[in-house]
């Protein structure tokens, strides 16, 4: 691989500066029975004017599989990557290569330019699939565009100029020539260059097959001074993770906690304790008072017991009142049995 890298960015200041330019695996000259395939990745984060950003790095990759035809399968040596200093606009890989016949070439581009500000994109001019008389199993070949859609004279003059005076000398195999051009653009600001496949692959027999794509795509490039713009990102997802977790959480535990412990015991215990220990206590005397029968008191004697006198007047009394009542029992049935009698009998 070859990186020539220009005194100065490449921009509408300075456009008479020759721009950088990566090239890998040309001018193998007429070897045959060989395979080729070939990778070019660029990667350059521009400035609104198309210097190169300060970060992140600007990359250039290329990987490199070469040996005998082995129908894609050849071993690749390890990718190697390369950082730009300056805006990488120009690759050119697998011109007048393997020119004996019989060979296998597979090469491909692709360069993706990052801006910060939009750089007004148009479509990626082309020339490509002119003068490349495939004939055999793999005829008419397979070119998208196809050779009428070209918009440039020459591959000088293209944004894209591939697979132009290649792959003819007969019996191309079956899918043995295919080349593409994705959807590509460039820009007035950082004008790109891509020369591949051309004057490659005849001698009969080759297969041929290259594909490039151009992106200026708008995505701004981070930056240390940037680092403010980090906050926005924060504070949304703090909010809602704080909000939730701590109200939830404070107002269900304290009030179902609080209120019906002081409530229960309160009722509970003052109600009980007093009510029971008042109310048995009252009705008793009245339920234990014994009344003796009215009687005369006693003379005082002065003496808190009962004399004998006492007791042999009660005697007198109960026995007085047993003995009148024996004579009313008498003198009822007498009269009962008198009164049963005829008159004249009653004298």
């Amino acid at each position: 691989m070859a990186l020539t890298v220009g005194a100065e960015p490449v921009s509408a200041a300075n456009a008479g500066v020759a721009p950088p330019l990566v090239e890998q695996c040309n001018d193998s000259g007429p070897l045959a029975g060989q395979e080729l395939r070939c990778t070019i990745e660029v990667v350059n984060y521009l400035n609104a004017d198309g210097s190169i950003a300060s970060s992140p790095d600007s990359t250039v990759t290329i990987t490199i599989c070469e040996g005998a035809a082995s129908g894609g399968a050849v071993a690749c040596a390890p990718p190697v990557t390369t950082v730009s200093l300056v805006p990488v606009t120009t690759a050119r890989q697998c011109n007048f290569a393997y020119q004996g016949g019989g060979s296998w070439i597979e090469c491909d581009v692709s360069i993706i330019n990052r801006w910060a500000s939009d750089p007004l994109p148009t479509p990626a001019t082309i020339f490509h699939c002119t003068n490349s008389p495939i004939t055999g199993p793999g005829a008419p070949g397979d070119c998208d565009p196809v050779v009428g859609d070209n918009t440039a004279p020459s591959t000088a003059a293209a944004t894209i100029g591939q697979c132009n005076d290649s792959g003819y000398g007969g019996t191309t195999p079956i899918e043995g020539f295919i080349c593409t051009i994705t959807l590509s653009t460039t820009t007035a600001l950082l004008p790109m260059h891509v020369d591949q496949c051309n004057d490659t692959g005849y001698g009969g027999g080759t297969t041929v097959r290259c594909t490039t794509s151009i992106l200026n795509q708008v995505i701004p490039t981070p930056r240390a001074d940037d680092e403010p713009a980090a906050i926005p990102t924060a504070t949304p997802t703090a909010t809602p993770t704080a909000t939730p977790t701590a109200t939830p959480t404070a107002t269900p535990t304290a009030t179902p906690t609080a209120t019906p412990t002081a409530t229960l015991t309160a009722t509970l215990t003052a109600t009980p304790s007093s009510t029971p220990a008042v109310t048995p206590t009252s009705p008793s005397p009245p339920a234990l008072q014994i009344i003796p029968p009215s009687a005369p008191p006693p003379a005082d004697t002065g003496s808190a017991g009962l004399s004998s006198s006492s007791t042999a007047s009660w005697s007198m009394w109960l026995g007085a009142l047993g003995i009148i009542g024996l004579l009313a029992i008498g003198a009822r049935s007498f009269t009962k049995r008198r009164l049963a009698l005829p008159v004249d009998e009653r004298e």
